[in-house]
């Protein structure tokens, strides 16, 4: 038996990521409890809505979303992507895969679905492509969306 079987509950919301800074969640955990609680929506059909008050920390963190019924377990992940910061969600190296230069990588186009960044200093290209079940939703915040990523 699988531990989430164990475990009682049918919403569990997660944060994943390094950089948190605890102040910058509270907009969003008052949305969301407010959608919730006061106002009894529910949270599976609801999510995308609450996104925009993750704007403090959209560049900092993952959002997973847990969520069981009847003992099925889906878990979403809700990761903010910009074309020219974090393209579908990668963040992008530090160093150039190709001749190691810092920074030095810049938004070219885009090919189809991928977005290419071509390096300033040896012109090395990188690719950055969706996973196949990703889904771009909801307004654009701060130059960017917010996307979902069904993981199970």
């Amino acid at each position: 038996m699988a531990i989430y079987q164990r475990i009682p509950f049918v919403h569990i919301v997660a944060f994943e990521g390094q950089a948190r800074h605890e102040a910058s969640f509270i907009p969003f955990l008052i949305t969301l409890a407010q959608n919730i609680f006061i106002e009894g929506f529910d949270l599976t059909d609801r999510f995308r809505f609450l996104l925009p008050a993750a704007t403090p920390f959209e560049h900092h963190t993952n959002i997973l979303h847990l969520h069981r019924s009847q003992d099925v377990l889906r878990v979403r992940r809700w990761t903010w992507m910009h074309k020219d910061i974090k393209p579908w969600g990668k963040i992008l190296p530090a160093q150039c895969p190709g001749c190691r230069a810092i920074h030095t990588l810049e938004s070219r186009r885009k090919e189809k679905k991928a977005y290419v960044f071509e390096c300033k200093s040896c012109h090395h290209m990188a690719y950055f492509e969706p996973e196949p079940n990703d889904l771009v939703t909801g307004p654009t915040l701060s130059g960017g969306r917010w996307m979902r990523r069904d993981i199970r």
